[in-house]
């Protein structure tokens, strides 16, 4: 059987957060809903592949490595395990060419 440890970390400072995402072996983003993805962003920028909810705003992010439906947690399980199992490609960014563009569209 596989083992992984999962940690809650609950509420961190910035750099503690991002010193445990860096020292992890992926990103998982279950969420149901995403403003903007920015932990996405930070997991590409720490060379961690992202395993994510299979949501328009990953997709808009970046390129996830893996993607799973967030309302079955069977296929969140079985694409957890299957990453425990395999390499998985890096993700990769899409909205770093146009966060000037996207950072006018929120402000206006």
């Amino acid at each position: 059987a596989l083992q992984s440890n999962i940690i809650n970390l609950e509420y961190v400072p910035f750099k503690t957060a991002l010193e445990f995402t860096a020292s992890s072996r992926y990103c998982i983003y279950p969420s149901c809903s995403e403003s903007l993805g920015l932990g996405y962003v930070e997991a590409h920028y720490l060379g961690l592949p992202t395993i994510t909810s299979d949501l328009e705003i990953a997709h808009n992010v970046v390129s996830p490595s893996l993607t799973f439906n967030p309302f079955s947690p069977e296929d969140i399980a079985n694409r957890v395990e299957f990453a425990m199992k395999n390499n998985l490609p890096k993700t990769k960014l899409i909205l770093s060419n146009e966060i000037d563009t996207f950072i006018k569209f929120i402000t206006e």
